[in-house]
């Protein structure tokens, strides 16, 4: 716009110069100055008009500026007016929810507060249930002590007496000088399941001829011992009295004693039984010695020429049998001084270890033969030895009993 006036009044001035130079040069003079007088007015027109105009521009900016302000402190205060409305909005959610989860919680004090009342009331009911059951346990726990003390003195007695028993079973057993009388060398690993067992052993002499026998009764403890007490008296009988020196006839006769001893019934219907190795031993003229065997249900070994050999005997045991007609089988051998003679009941051979498996007469032959070298006791604990290891952590199944003799 300022350019737009100066422009305008250079065009009018110079179309009045043009028309007016065929004046004279003294009318040319003054209006030069008429001229520069009217281009002074002129030049202060134009200043004042500029700087009215420049004021004018600057109003009309200074106004802009203040009417952009203004909009935009408007539009700030209404941004400020929204972000408030949201802000409050946002405000009032909360409290809404605030209230909302208030009087949830409430809701959920009161219905806790209900369930608790119910569990109280549960608790009370199994809290007297178990006030209730505790009196009875007090009660049973007296009426238990009191028959455990009763129980712990009768199992006292009982074992007692067991031991009683034990000893009688042990007086009847060979002396050691009986058997000096009649062996040089006899050695005996008894190794019982229980205080009383059913295996025994039994030494007689009749003449010249020494009778040897190993008796294992049915079963173990107890019953045992009683018919191991009864064997005991039978073989007395039959060897000492009635001078019965061959081992099939003694077999043979224990088993009809047996019958006449125990009577069985249909009221006392039970089995009685027993696994025998019996053999008689008599010296020659040649001083050696003849060996008669017979075995129900036992085996003999026996040492010959640095070899452990063996009579297997009878897979029949001596007992109650319906038929009394079988007979038992001799063997026969002739051995030299220095030669053994082993027996040994099945708790030995029966033994297992961990693994289920037995001990085997095969593993006690071999210990046997390995160890023959060695003198009798040194033989027979190295049995014991591998035994032990071979059970290993294994309880004791069976009574286990075992002798050996050197001639």
């Amino acid at each position: 716009m300022k350019k737009f006036i100066i422009v305008s009044l250079c065009l009018f001035l110079s179309i009045e110069l043009w028309g007016q130079k065929a004046e004279p040069w003294w009318y040319q003079t003054k209006l030069q100055a008429d001229t520069t007088k009217d281009l002074s007015k002129a030049k202060n027109l134009y200043q004042n008009l500029l700087d009215t105009l420049t004021h004018t521009l600057e109003k009309q900016k200074l106004e802009k500026q203040i009417m952009q302000k203004s909009l935009q402190e408007a539009k700030i205060q209404k941004q400020f007016s929204l972000w408030g409305f949201i802000i409050a909005g946002i405000g009032i959610l909360i409290v809404a929810g605030l209230i909302v989860k208030n009087i949830r919680q409430k809701d959920l004090l009161v219905e806790q507060q209900q369930t608790i009342e119910e569990q109280n009331q549960k608790l009370q009911a199994q809290t007297e249930e178990l006030r209730q059951q505790q009196e009875e346990i007090t009660t049973q726990r007296d009426d238990i002590i009191q028959k455990n003390k009763i129980l712990a003195e009768k199992n006292k007695l009982i074992e007692e007496n067991i031991r009683v028993a034990s000893r009688i079973q042990k007086m009847i057993l060979p002396k050691e000088k009986d058997l000096q009388n009649v062996f040089s060398n006899f050695i005996v690993m008894a190794k019982p399941r229980d205080i009383v067992n059913g295996d025994f052993y039994w030494v007689g002499k009749v003449g010249t001829t020494s009778i040897v026998a190993l008796i294992d009764c049915m079963g173990h403890g107890v019953s045992a011992s009683f018919i191991s007490i009864v064997m005991n008296m039978l073989l007395k009988e039959i060897v000492l009295v009635r001078k019965q020196v061959h081992p099939e006839e003694i077999l043979h006769q224990v088993e009809k004693e047996l019958s006449r001893v125990f009577q069985v019934t249909q009221e006392y219907n039970f089995d009685v039984s027993a696994d025998i190795a019996i053999c008689s031993i008599a010296k020659t003229i040649a001083h050696t010695f003849y060996i008669n065997f017979a075995g129900a249900r036992r085996p003999l070994l026996y040492t010959f020429q640095n070899q452990v050999l063996y009579f297997k005997g009878n897979r029949v045991s001596v007992g109650l049998h319906v038929d009394w007609d079988h007979a038992f089988e001799n063997e026969a051998v002739e051995l030299s001084k220095g030669d053994r003679i082993f027996m040994y009941s099945d708790g030995l051979t029966d033994q297992n270890n961990s693994q289920g498996k037995k001990f085997g007469e095969n593993r006690l032959i071999s210990v046997l033969q390995n160890s023959i070298s060695r003198s009798l006791q040194e033989q027979l604990n190295s049995v014991e030895k591998a035994l032990l290891e071979y059970q290993g952590t294994c309880p004791q199944r069976d009574d286990i009993l075992m002798i050996g003799i050197e001639l």
